[in-house]
């Protein structure tokens, strides 16, 4: 049996982004981040009783969230991403999720 060699590249895939003419890098989630975004998944889907807790809907704009970053490197907060269009929004959650392999969550 041959087994062949894992090879990996540790630089992550970012995308530049530019929202009405400011700069942001999308970048891929870290395991961290991915843990962090699948827990909330999980979470939110834990039934209060009175059947699913309504923090799901906020799983979109929270990896977009952690995953968007600032020329200067700060993570762009939740609440900024809540207040921008829902097409922007959605857009850059799907990129994120696809290029982190976050499909299946």
């Amino acid at each position: 049996m041959s087994v062949e060699e894992m090879k990996f590249d540790l630089s992550f895939v970012e995308i530049p982004v530019n929202i009405s003419g400011t700069k942001y890098v999308l970048r891929e989630a870290s395991s961290d981040i991915a843990s962090k975004y699948r827990k909330f998944i999980m979470d939110q889907k834990k039934s209060d009783g009175d059947g699913y807790k309504s923090g799901l809907a906020d799983a979109e704009p929270l990896l977009v969230s952690m995953c968007l970053f600032t020329e200067g490197g700060d993570p762009v907060a939740v609440d900024t991403i809540k207040k921008w269009p829902e097409r922007i929004q959605k857009q850059l959650f799907f990129k994120a999720r696809d290029m982190s392999s976050l499909n299946e969550t």
